[in-house]
């Protein structure tokens, strides 16, 4: 976590809850975040997908999971520990970014059913935090570039092991991040600002702009800053294939990743023309 300068301890904040999803630039415009606080002015306070909201995350990932009777039994207490660590943080304004908030990944993207997990893990923040100035920020894609893209993700760092058709014969609805959105929006209403990835990405080199303006960070401040390298390059075909039978041999994580570290950095070896 990241800040400048002290504000009273327990005065009512405002916040930027930002909750990309996965795959829509988030870990990129986490890593600016990072690299940039110290330039955005006194009051600026940043939890970028940190211990702050590990614990949110992990009782989301229960929710989806179908593992809802603990999860929301312990959800008001996590919440609680999260307002009062926000509390105390110094800076009038947080900018809180996670884009596995809700504990969605790019596995459950286009799989999660979306019933209430979401919608309970925001009504509770609601609660929590009334008197706050709250705002609420998440992007989009286009649908079928996006479930690519969690599909790579999912390969490549995560071990899967179904090939892409699979994939989309298992999760064949292209509606599922829509009713996600929904899902948000029971909550919050016209409060939630949704942002299709692809205009910012053209306008500004990088995703994440708005969290900035929502955060009330000076636009010189924030046309000053260096457009940031994207932290997820994709991959070739080919080597997302290589990774992916790789990942059906049963290797231990740390030298699956090697090896899929390894075939990143060797894009080369992989083109399709013969040798």
């Amino acid at each position: 976590m990241f800040w400048a300068k002290a504000a009273k301890v327990g005065a009512p904040r405002r916040v930027i809850f930002h909750f990309g999803p996965q795959k829509t630039a988030t870990s990129t415009f986490h890593g600016l975040l990072k690299t940039n606080a110290s330039r955005f002015g006194q009051g600026i306070a940043i939890s970028a997908r940190d211990d702050l909201t590990l614990p949110l995350r992990n009782l989301g990932a229960e929710l989806l999971a179908g593992k809802g009777a603990g999860a929301r039994k312990r959800l008001p207490g996590v919440v609680q520990t999260m307002h009062r660590t926000m509390a105390a943080m110094p800076g009038e304004t947080i900018i809180v970014s996670d884009e596995n908030l809700f504990g969605i990944f790019s596995r459950t993207v286009f799989s999660a059913r979306f019933e209430d997990g979401p919608a309970l893990i925001l009504s509770e923040i609601e609660t929590q935090l009334a008197g706050w100035d709250l705002h609420y920020i998440c992007y989009t894609r286009e649908p079928l570039k996006w479930r690519e893209s969690c599909h790579n993700q999912t390969v490549k760092p995560a071990g899967g092991t179904e090939d892409y058709a699979t994939r989309i014969a298992m999760h064949p609805d292209l509606g599922v991040p829509q009713r996600m959105v929904d899902s948000f929006r029971s909550v919050l209403g016209d409060r939630l600002t949704v942002l299709p990835m692809e205009d910012e990405a053209a306008r500004h080199g990088y995703v994440g702009r708005r969290v900035l303006e929502l955060a009330g960070i000076d636009a010189g401040v924030i046309d000053a800053l260096p457009v940031p390298r994207r932290t997820n390059d994709s991959i070739s075909p080919a080597s997302l294939e290589f990774i992916r039978r790789i990942n059906g041999l049963g290797l231990n994580r740390p030298e699956r990743m090697q090896v899929a570290k390894l075939v990143e950095k060797s894009q080369a070896l992989f083109r399709t023309e013969g040798v």
